[in-house]
């Protein structure tokens, strides 16, 4: 073959793998964003059923609430009232028993009064007997027979006495009996009108129980019946939460599918062949793509001095994508959610950080070569947040985090790239991205084990 026929079919591959790369890094990638989408609107969909249930739930928990407020406010102004009829019970009570004391001193009067009234009438007898003896003797009588003036005169005064004291007698019992009669009759009343004014507070602290008692079972059934609206709304929220994972889960799964097919496909179309080493290799005469420069703007195709084998590998996984077509600014390397990930040499934490848009969990570990230069790893994407923070020594194969998908990810996956000294500089974690003040990249696949 002539040095312008190779040229030409060189060429030819190099056009047919530009096209296949398009297709599959941006076509690709939009086919499975849709399929995927489409893939995950059944857990929106139930995602939106239940939240409908959630929001019916919530009001009626709302309007139950609002139930349960009025009748505790209720039941707690029937609980005053009761206590306010009781309070008044127990003072007709105390009443009540003082007048009882009352009625039982008047009768006590009364009995008092009714010896005094028979010994009155035995009394009364005596004078009555003496004044009936004394009617037996005329005045004139009663003079002559006298022994003096004065005995008769005597006897005369002594008779009319004893009638003046007869009368005051019966006079003073009189009074007596209509006294005690009188209060006693008062107090008869007294006790009537607090037994009846008794009766009529028990009557309405009776009603006051019932209502408070019903006004209670009202309160209690609200609160079992918010109590099940809570646990109904738990519920659709546990469901929501399962239903988030399964959705997290199966799309992982289905990108992985997808991803993984992606790359089966672009190995079947690649114009490259698979050397004995298993680093992908151009036609005969051509020079390792792992090792080779791709003159990216943002690359660094100098030699920084690393010794063979200074730098391990960053995980276990298979490789996905490569440090290519000046539009990926490191290398890919796809497995399981979890997967360890090592530091690829000694070296200290310089940065511990998220991009939701970008990298997601991600770290960066400085190293330091035998010659005094310094190189800056950096693992992206990592499933949680890393392990080590800011000014942590770890050691080469050391752990440093896990495998995972966050940030802008269609897979589970390590994104890992090799930033130059230029990143002192620059500080920015990129080397695509960033203007004038990007940092500068190694390819990877130069001085790392990334297979």
């Amino acid at each position: 073959m002539t040095f312008h026929s190779t040229s030409r079919f060189n060429l030819f591959f190099i056009s047919l793998s530009l096209i296949i790369f398009c297709v599959f890094s941006f076509g690709g990638s939009a086919v499975i964003e849709v399929s995927s989408q489409a893939y995950l609107t059944k857990y929106e969909t139930k995602k939106a059923d239940i939240e409908v249930q959630k929001s019916k739930v919530k009001e009626t928990l709302n309007n139950v609430a609002g139930k349960l407020e009025e009748t505790s406010r209720l039941a707690g102004t029937l609980k005053e009232q009761v206590a306010k009829v009781q309070v008044e019970i127990d003072n007709t009570n105390t009443a009540i028993t003082q007048t009882k004391l009352i009625i039982n001193q008047l009768e006590d009067q009364i009995a008092t009064n009714q010896r005094d009234l028979e010994e009155l009438i035995i009394q009364m007898k005596e004078l009555i007997f003496d004044i009936q003896k004394a009617n037996q003797v005329t005045p004139l009588e009663s003079i002559v027979s006298s022994g003096t003036l004065g005995e008769a005169l005597s006897k005369v005064y002594n008779l009319t006495g004893l009638q003046d004291k007869a009368e005051n007698l019966r006079i003073k019992i009189l009074r007596t009996r209509d006294e005690l009669e009188k209060n006693r009759k008062l107090a008869e009343e007294s006790r009537a009108q607090l037994e009846g004014a008794k009766a009529l507070l028990a009557s309405q602290k009776s009603s006051l129980d019932d209502l408070l008692q019903k006004t209670q079972n009202d309160e209690e059934n609200y609160k079992r019946y918010a109590k099940n609206l809570e646990q109904q709304d738990n519920e659709l929220n546990n469901q929501i939460a399962q239903a988030e994972r399964e959705k997290n889960t199966d799309a992982v799964k289905y990108r992985q599918e997808e991803e993984r097919k992606r790359i089966e496909a672009e190995k079947a179309a690649a114009p490259t062949y698979t050397g004995g080493n298993g680093n992908l290799n151009p036609p005969a005469g051509g020079t390792s793509t792992r090792g080779a420069t791709t003159n990216c703007f943002y690359e660094d195709g100098s030699n920084p001095g690393i010794p063979e084998g200074f730098f391990g590998s960053p995980t276990d996984g298979y490789f996905v994508r490569e440090f290519d077509g000046c539009g990926h600014d490191g290398v890919d390397i796809a497995n399981g959610i979890g997967t360890p990930l090592r530091s690829i040499a000694d070296g200290v934490v310089v940065k511990r950080s998220y991009a939701g848009n970008g990298y997601g969990n991600y770290t960066i570990i400085k190293h330091t070569l035998p010659n005094g230069r310094r190189i800056y790893s950096l693992y992206a994407h990592q499933n949680s947040v890393p392990i080590y923070g800011i000014g942590t020594f770890v050691l080469k194969g050391q752990q440093i985090g896990y495998m995972g998908t966050t940030g802008r990810s269609t897979g589970s996956h390590l994104h890992f790239s090799l930033f130059s000294e230029s990143f002192e500089v620059s500080l920015n974690d990129g080397c695509l991205y960033g203007g004038w003040s990007h940092s500068y990249c190694y390819k990877p696949s130069r001085f790392v084990n990334v297979d």
